[in-house]
Order: structure tokens, then sequence, then C-alpha cells
């Protein structure tokens, strides 16, 4: 009986830590840009300090990917190409 009991507690433990996963979109200007921001922003998810858009984790995340997107371009409103480099940082969180 008292295995049983034991196991239900665990079983409803494990079913509230959920674990969530989610993406960090970093645009950068130039292709020597993206390193260091990539650092910072690591270490920050790390320490559960950041709080930029696209982070919805109440805690301390750990980064299991980084995906460089590579140079990009798009059209202001005057219709002027700006190049710019994208950047994905993949993030995982238990809550």
């Amino acid at each position: 009986m008292k295995l049983i009991i034991t196991m239900l507690i665990l079983w409803s433990s494990l079913a509230i830590a959920e674990t969530k996963t989610g993406v960090i979109f970093l645009r950068t200007e130039t292709e020597e840009q993206i390193e260091p921001q990539i650092r910072e922003i690591m270490v920050l998810v790390k320490k559960g300090r950041y709080r930029g858009p696209g982070f919805s984790c109440s805690g301390r995340a750990r980064v299991y990917g980084v995906e460089l997107g590579g140079l990009k371009f798009r059209t202001d409103r005057d219709g002027n190409i700006e190049p710019y480099y994208l950047t994905y940082i993949k993030y995982r969180c238990q809550e």
C-alpha cells in the first residue's frame, strides 16, 4: 500500500513539472555582432534573468541549440533594401 501511495505522489509531481520549449529570435545588422550577442543572451537565460521578447519561462532555462539563418534582406517603407542576419536561440524550461 505504501508503494502505491509513493508512486501516486511521484506521478502527480511529474505531471506538474512540465517542460516548455521556445525560440528567441535575434536580428543583428552585421555578422560580427552575432557571436557576442548570442553569448550574452545564453548567460542571461541560464541565470534566469533574460526577459526579452519571445521568452516565456518563469525560472532558469537551458539553451540547447543555436541556428544561424544567415544573411536576409527586407525592404523599408520607402522601398530601400536593408540587409540583416537572423539567428534562432532554442531553449528548454522546466516549470
